[in-house]
């Protein structure tokens, strides 16, 4: 993907660490991709929030409800939406999901978001194995046989995969009937970090 060629090499620069990092997976990493960095960057998180809403245009044509999750993604999802809405041309919504121990055994809830009918993509900040979002994609399919909709997921959107083994797609095991789906995983930047347990 030419066009993200360069904001890839602006993002890298600004968000990758090198030391020793205990990751949240409980591994340890000599590189860390933090990307609280472009948060605090006006110019680059509206480039990077509408890159992504472009991507997810490009492959998710009917998608018409993002998912993100609190602690990394949050700030992501209205702009991501925003800009998803004005390529797709019809109303993409944003919501937050949230972490709670207690929910779902996920140890994260969607509270009260509304996903009946909904084409879901799953926007994180950093993908990598074991995810945040992989869990977020698998609660929301739970959450819509639970209430008997027809909403799915149509696959996870990330600024960073970071994932070593380059995955780009994520199994779903609680897919209807009892089969697993694979959902592809798009990002504006592939970097793999390797991870050690």
């Amino acid at each position: 993907m030419k066009q993200y060629d360069n904001l890839s090499e602006r993002l890298i620069a600004k968000t990758l660490q090198e030391g020793e990092f205990v990751l949240r997976s409980g591994r340890v990493s000599s590189h860390k991709i933090e990307c609280d960095n472009i948060k605090s960057n006006s110019r680059l998180f509206k480039q990077a929030t509408a890159s992504l809403g472009n991507l997810i245009a490009e492959r998710f044509f009917y998608c018409d409800a993002i998912v993100t999750i609190a602690n990394g993604a949050n700030r992501f999802a209205a702009p991501v939406a925003k800009h998803a809405s004005e390529h797709l041309g019809h109303k993409v919504n944003a919501y937050q999901s949230f972490k709670n121990n207690n929910s779902d055994g996920f140890g994260i809830t969607t509270g009260n978001i509304r996903l009946r009918n909904r084409q879901i993509v799953v926007v994180d900040d950093v993908f990598s194995y074991g995810t945040n979002a992989s869990a977020v994609a698998e609660l929301c399919d739970k959450w819509s046989k639970i209430h008997d909709a027809t909403g799915s997921v149509l696959g996870i959107a990330t600024i960073f995969n970071r994932n070593p083994d380059g995955l780009d797609t994520v199994r779903l095991p609680f897919h209807s009937k009892g089969e697993s789906l694979d959902i592809p995983v798009v990002s504006l930047v592939n970097y793999p970090i390797a991870t050690a347990k």
